[in-house]
């Protein structure tokens, strides 16, 4: 039984006017102030059920203003009118909490099996220990962390790689620097981690958003549940033995291992610093970010996060070398710059639609597609493009058009010319307020047709071959 979190406004068009505005983003952040939570997922709860429903109920201002019917779903949650329906029945109301009563049932199985069986599957699968000195230490969970924070080997800090979700050659395992004695008592804790981690969801669930949406919550986190656990239990048994003493270092900046090793590192005094993977939000996330010192992906950035956040205790910095270390895939220049397109997973009609217009206007197109995207999205011009499969040729030394994506962050900082498509007026709205790294000067913007054409054009006339 599989359950995706609820899915965010991706299929509705109200002409020139945005579901994202300053009064959404005012009301979010209102509600992230109030939230008083218990576990490591709040910040994801926030995101991927907290935000859809508020995104809902713009769309439902939107339709109500214009004489349509929002068909609006809320909660049982009456606390907030944001996430409530006056037009749900009583037989709509049993339907769901049923549902959501059943799902809970089902989610507690899972966790109760996995909770049981990964702690063992772990010891099997990484017999091999290894014994190493940890005064500096930075555990990755995906390729991207690790480009971005390798540079850190240069200062001594030792990389383990959490191998269930990353594996690299070069790095150790997470799960082979922990004493096999040790490991055996993982077939308690997990368990007990986990069955403390789904009361402590339902408890965060039941309070933001209802009832009603708890099922769909726990049968989403509950596969996670056990991963984060298991990885929990290694990394509080290295800290106990005083790996990290000197630094914990983190790609990730707000989800459910963050917010563990943010706890973690607070408990065992461990000074925890954040090379972030991925753009910063502008929303105030309920649970903060991870870090004592947090490098932000720009300047603008980090006055943003300073002005949010500015009663916690992160320290929020820019420095541009630390940023060019992060984003530097340092591919020399050996070719002349040539136009690549970065289109987004979601919305492909968009990124179509430009496509279809770059090469009807004559220029050579490369494309470097998302990994989650399909070359099926863009048969209409496939004949007309070419398709770039390394990433570190795509963003060095060339033109890289993106929607709203921190591929237009990492063009800055690999000789390329950075160019933010904003033809799509919410890719325009979500860049002015969702992402603050995004409203840099350096990125050039083109909010319509006529605007691109000409930025290319001048680029072309400036002797560089498009």
């Amino acid at each position: 039984m599989k359950v995706k979190p609820l899915t965010s406004i991706d299929d509705e068009r109200f002409g020139d006017e945005s579901v994202y505005n300053s009064q959404f983003l005012e009301e979010v952040n209102t509600f992230s102030n109030e939230v008083n939570y218990s576990s490591d997922y709040i910040n994801e709860i926030f995101l991927y059920f907290c935000i859809p429903l508020f995104e809902k109920k713009s769309v439902s201002s939107i339709k109500s203003k214009k004489g349509l019917s929002s068909g609006l779903i809320g909660s049982d949650n009456f606390r907030s009118a944001v996430l409530s329906s006056s037009s749900q029945t009583p037989l709509h109301s049993t339907y769901y909490y049923l549902k959501s009563l059943l799902l809970l049932l089902w989610a507690l199985i899972v966790v109760i099996s996995y909770s049981l069986l990964l702690p063992m599957y772990t010891i099997f699968r990484y017999r091999n220990i290894i014994s190493i000195e940890l005064p500096l230490l930075a555990v990755v969970r995906a390729p991207a962390s690790y480009q971005k924070m390798s540079f850190l080997q240069k200062k001594g800090v030792i990389f383990l790689a959490d191998s269930l979700a990353f594996n690299d050659c070069e790095v150790s395992s997470l799960y082979t620097a922990v004493a096999l004695f040790k490991k055996i008592q993982s077939l308690v804790y997990v368990p007990i981690y986990s069955l403390l981690d789904f009361l402590k969801i339902y408890r965060d669930v039941k309070k933001t958003i209802g009832f009603i949406w708890a099922g769909d919550a726990l049968m989403y986190f509950s596969k996670r549940i056990i991963h984060k656990c298991n990885f929990e239990f290694y990394l509080q048994s290295l800290f106990k033995r005083g790996c990290g003493s000197e630094g914990y270092y983190t790609g990730n900046k707000e989800d459910r291992f963050a917010l563990l090793e943010k706890r973690l590192c607070k408990r065992y005094g461990i000074q925890c610093v954040c090379i972030p993977h991925g753009l910063e939000y502008s929303y105030k996330m309920p649970g903060g970010l991870v870090g004592d010192d947090f490098y932000c992906t720009s300047n603008n950035a980090k006055n943003y996060l300073s002005k949010l956040y500015g009663e916690q205790t992160v320290n929020f910095h820019f420095d541009e070398k630390v940023a060019a270390k992060m984003f530097s895939r340092e591919v020399k220049k050996n070719k002349e710059r040539v136009i690549v397109f970065f289109p987004e997973s979601r919305e492909p009609e968009v990124n179509l639609k430009i496509m279809k217009f770059l090469v009807a206007e004559g220029f050579k197109l490369h494309v470097k597609l998302h990994v989650k995207d399909s070359v099926e999205n863009y048969l209409p011009v496939l004949d007309r493009i070419e398709i770039i499969e390394l990433f570190d040729e795509a963003i060095s030394n060339n033109i890289c058009l993106a929607r709203k994506s921190t591929v237009l962050v990492e063009a800055l900082y690999n000789n390329s010319i950075a160019i933010s498509v904003l033809i799509d007026n919410r890719d325009k709205s979500y860049v002015n307020l969702m992402f603050p790294s995004l409203v840099d000067p350096k990125i050039l913007r083109a909010e319509t047709f006529l605007q691109l054409k000409k930025e290319l054009t001048d680029i072309k006339e400036e002797g560089l071959d498009v």
